[in-house]
């Protein structure tokens, strides 16, 4: 395993393979824009950070799974419906100062069997800090 999203392990195995890939991380700052009355032109006021944001792809297929994927898929919407706040770790590294929400999820349902079963998807995860 080298990191995970409350239970959702990233890891690379020869059982295994839920690694996310397109990482990308978001940091912004809180801006007002001021209005002097002597006519001079609008100034810009830092008022601190803003909460941080990241994103991910993930690949789930069911023969590198022990669960069901459908099972997976399922507690990811939970966690969105919820807000259910968890850490974000990879290695050994947490990111953020705050743990994270899942602001949106969109998933991708790849591959499906005749009778309906999910084999193969990808999940995008949109994450906020909380």
């Amino acid at each position: 395993m080298y990191g995970y999203l409350g239970e959702l392990q990233f890891e690379t195995t020869d059982r295994r393979l839920q690694a996310p890939e397109n990482i990308e991380r978001t940091v912004t700052g809180r801006w007002e824009t001021y209005y002097p009355n002597d006519g001079s032109r609008p100034r810009r006021i830092f008022r601190g950070a803003d909460t941080g944001g990241f994103s991910f792809d993930m690949h789930l297929h069911q023969s590198y799974n022990d669960k069901k994927i459908s099972d997976i898929l399922d507690t990811i919407t939970q966690w969105v419906n919820t807000g259910y706040a968890q850490d974000l770790v990879i290695g050994t590294k947490v990111f953020g100062y705050n743990k994270w929400i899942i602001k949106k999820a969109t998933l991708k349902y790849t591959g499906i069997t005749a009778d309906g079963d999910i084999y193969y998807a990808v999940v995008t995860l949109d994450l906020e800090e909380y």
